[in-house]
């Protein structure tokens, strides 16, 4: 299990414990159209690295999501087993996408954008053949 370690880790800043599961909810419920701005302090708690946040979290996700972590891991158990919501981590990466579509968002802000993209895209490549189980 080389992988899991490295990606709990790595997962620390977009896990924050006072993250609101209302707003996550309500980022899902309104199908990402329009939504209440995220807490500045949960948005500086997860860019306080920098683009650091998002490469290392990609590093993590990526053998997942190609399969060279080995059968024996799955990010989906480590998620439930750790209390991880794939929603909340979802409508954080939307934030991140959707400030980017504000006018006069800095440079940073842009690649924090594209980065959060290339991440969703990256969690939808992980296999969920055994999502089935987790949740009989």
């Amino acid at each position: 299990m080389v992988a899991l370690p490295a990606l709990g880790s790595d997962l620390q800043p977009w896990c924050p414990l006072d993250l609101s599961p209302e707003w996550v909810g309500t980022v899902w419920e309104l199908d990402f159209t329009e939504t209440e701005s995220l807490d500045p302090s949960i948005e500086a708690e997860i860019i306080q690295t920098g683009l650091n946040a998002f490469t290392k979290l990609y590093e993590s996700l990526f053998p997942f999501a190609t399969e060279e972590h080995g059968s024996t891991e799955s990010i989906w158990t480590f998620f439930t087993e750790n209390n991880i919501s794939h929603s909340a981590l979802v409508a954080l990466f939307y934030h991140f996408v959707q400030t980017v579509h504000k006018k006069n968002v800095s440079v940073q802000y842009r690649e924090y954008g594209l980065h959060a993209a290339g991440l969703y895209f990256l969690l939808l490549e992980v296999p969920v053949r055994e999502l089935r189980w987790l949740f009989l």
